[in-house]
């Protein structure tokens, strides 16, 4: 009986020790560059002062990320 006991409890703790090994794999996340390489992030203005005027290709909360969510009123601050 003691032998019985002393393989199920040798089996359980493999089996336990496994699941969690492949529970800890599976919950991992595996991260990939995305495919927005193309898109700028553009901090200044150039040498003519030229810089884009859509938001999303500006650096977030830059002076002029801000100056341009003022212009397009999404800021949300009310205007008195």
């Amino acid at each position: 009986m003691t032998k019985i006991t002393t393989g199920l409890a040798a089996f359980l703790a493999i089996a336990i020790s496994t699941s969690i090994a492949s529970a800890s794999e599976k919950s991992k996340k595996k991260y990939e560059k995305s495919d927005n390489s193309a898109e700028r992030t553009y901090v200044r203005p150039d040498a003519n002062g030229w810089y884009p005027r859509d938001t999303r290709l500006l650096k977030f909360g830059s002076q002029l990320w801000w100056e341009q969510m003022e212009r397009e009123g999404r800021t949300g601050r009310r205007d008195w």
